[in-house]
């Protein structure tokens, strides 16, 4: 089943039966982002840049540290797509993040940044060799890779900004005070409800009258088990107690890979969780992709 027939199987309002007969079927317990959010420093808002209320905006976050500390229960495939995400060693990469704005009217910035116990030496005999150095900005070397591309280096931070120029790469390296992932209304619900984990992704969408929409899923590793989970934003539309039930049902029997499954509706978004085997988990793509028959 493809995720939108999922989503669209498994939707409800919080007028409807379904809120009322799943409450309780899944609950946040650990999820949600506590403490600081690594990602609120970088997260720009695509209004700030020219961008409209039809803009795109995409964050895809990983944890190579995590991934290496659970090598032994991924699958090979996975272990390979990850090695771009580190510098030859994951145990020194916290976390990466990728952020991709899209709109029709702007070009926004496409940013990349990583963080970690990584050594300035490291990054730029992976990233920055025949490169030219244009200066220091804020205690990072600021190099040119042509065009609008600039990547900021110093120890244990590296950061890649294309489609700015020089000026603007400069002032989005600077920015301390961003808050757009805690003060939209969308990011916050995402952040408050699902959080982040060893592979997060979230993509704020254009909405139509009750304002943006968002689609984001997240997973935790614990050794040979996966805990995902997956919102909606909107709550997507309203179907039978019966049916959700069946897939939830279906899900757990038939899929290998599952060991649980579960629904919550409610009045803003619906939410899917589900306990994987870590070596079936579909890192870098929707947990919901392909489930079910």
């Amino acid at each position: 089943m493809q995720r939108r027939q999922f989503l669209r199987l498994t939707g409800a309002t919080a007028t409807g039966g379904l809120a009322t007969a799943l409450a309780g079927c899944s609950t946040t317990g650990e999820w949600g982002t506590e403490g600081e959010n690594p990602i609120e420093p970088w997260l720009y808002d695509p209004a700030s840049y020219g961008g409209g209320e039809e803009s795109r905006l995409a964050v895809e976050y990983w944890e190579p540290a995590t991934f290496e500390r659970n090598r032994t229960y991924l699958d090979r495939e996975v272990r390979e797509r990850l090695q771009p995400l580190h510098f030859g060693d994951p145990w020194a990469v916290d976390h990466t993040m990728q952020i991709v704005g899209d709109a029709a009217n702007a070009s926004l910035p496409d940013v990349v940044v990583a963080r970690g116990s990584f050594g300035t030496d490291a990054v730029r005999s992976a990233f920055v060799r025949e490169r030219e150095r244009v200066g220091v900005h804020e205690g990072r070397a600021l190099y040119r890779t042509g065009g609008e591309r600039f990547v900021a280096v110093d120890h244990g931070d590296l950061l890649f900004v294309r489609n700015l120029d020089r000026q603007g790469a400069e002032a989005y390296i600077g920015a301390d005070d961003r808050t757009f992932a805690s003060r939209d209304p969308v990011l916050g619900t995402f952040f408050e409800t699902v959080g982040l984990g060893a592979h997060t992704s979230v993509e704020l969408q254009p909405g139509g009258a009750d304002g943006p929409a968002l689609v984001g899923y997240s997973y935790r590793i614990d050794g040979p088990k996966t805990r995902a989970r997956s919102i909606r934003l909107p709550a997507v539309p309203e179907r039978s107690v019966d049916e959700v039930e069946r897939f939830v049902a279906r899900a757990e029997r038939e899929e290998d890979a599952v060991f649980e499954a579960s629904v919550t509706a409610a009045a803003a978004y619906t939410l899917v969780d589900l306990t994987l085997r870590t070596e079936a988990v579909p890192f870098g793509g929707d947990p919901t992709n392909g489930l079910g028959s």
